[in-house]
């Protein structure tokens, strides 16, 4: 007997698809997932007979864009076409292959109790997985980590159930392409949100690639990249005004505190409105407060271990400046895991 998942909407995302999609759709149907919604992000035209095939001999509803604009927005256009169905959620699958209607069925299932359902797939037990792409996961995994205090074994998973409760979340979280489904992770953890894991099969065969490493790599990391850069600025500001004021007064440390002092300021401007993008200015005497005290703990922290060490080396400028990048990392972390968010 088949299990009834007429309340739950398969929600494929896809771009230049091949003959993998008409088989995951086949087999979808052949296990009783008829309300099926596949989104053509653009596809090439080579490609497009894909969809043709499943609108005219799987009868399945096909939303088109005009062009690529992500994953992200694929899913979040497809949660809003069911948005008003009567339905229990979503089952987000990715096009091409990847995901088995055995796991489909399992976060599926999983899904019915309320929660958030993750399929994770296990790295370390797999051997089919390709050396870059489990280097990516355990980097993303430990980036995570770092940022939210949550550890996910797999944070770029395409299988999630959604239920309808957080319809209004997916579309509120930042991201239209691959940063969308760690954005939502995230938002996941900071509105304190109950979710389930379903262990899942790794399959890496005929897979699509459209991941480009260096652009996506950068969109989704994108929030320590701008802190990179945010931090240069301030970093380069900091030792400047270091080195001026070493000039004018006799005193490392007053030196560095002043210094500090004025490209605080400026981090903290720097984070609130572009790094972390915190535009609510509800917030900002909360975590001006905060961060002030964050501040004063790195300022002296700072100013003391390079007071010491200028002491036993005389490059006193290059210290500051290998102590500042230590401390700028560790503040990313700090800052966007108590402060800004």
């Amino acid at each position: 007997m088949k299990d009834n998942f007429n309340s739950t909407v398969i929600l494929i995302p896809a771009l230049n698809p091949n003959e993998s999609i008409i088989k995951l759709v086949e087999e979808l149907k052949k296990e009783g997932f008829f309300n099926i919604l596949v989104i053509n992000d653009g596809s090439n035209e080579d490609n497009k007979k894909y969809f043709d095939i499943l609108k005219k001999d799987f009868k399945i509803n096909v939303y088109e864009h005009d062009k690529n604009y992500g994953k992200g927005r694929a899913l979040k256009n497809g949660i809003k076409q069911v948005f008003n169905e009567d339905i229990i959620g979503v089952v987000t699958v990715d096009a091409d292959g990847q995901h088995l209607v055995k796991d489909v069925k399992k976060v599926a299932k999983k899904m019915q109790e309320g929660n958030i359902v993750l399929g994770e797939r296990n790295f370390k037990t797999s051997k089919d997985v390709p050396f870059a792409s489990r280097i990516g996961n355990s980097f993303s995994s430990l980036y995570f980590k770092l940022l939210t205090g949550l550890y996910l074994k797999d944070t770029s998973t395409g299988l999630r159930g959604i239920p309808k409760k957080y319809f209004e979340l997916a579309l509120n979280t930042d991201g239209d392409r691959y940063d969308f489904e760690i954005n939502f992770l995230k938002e996941m953890h900071y509105n304190k949100l109950k979710f389930d894991s379903v262990e899942i099969e790794t399959v890496y065969e005929n897979r699509i690639k459209n991941y480009r490493v260096i652009r996506d790599s950068i969109i989704i990391y994108k929030e320590f990249f701008k802190n990179l850069i945010s931090s240069s600025i301030c970093a380069i500001v900091d030792i400047l005004l270091f080195w001026i004021f070493t000039l004018n007064i006799n005193s490392v440390f007053l030196s560095n505190i002043f210094a500090r002092i004025f490209s605080g300021i400026l981090d903290f401007t720097l984070n609130k409105w572009w790094v972390c993008g915190k535009k609510d200015s509800k917030k900002t005497l909360s975590e001006f407060s905060k961060y002030t005290i964050l501040f004063i703990i790195q300022m002296i922290l700072n100013s003391v271990i390079v007071t010491i060490l200028s002491k036993v080396f005389k490059a006193v400028v290059l210290i500051k400046l290998v102590v500042n990048f230590i401390l700028y990392i560790v503040n990313f972390f700090i800052k966007n895991r108590y402060i800004f968010i």
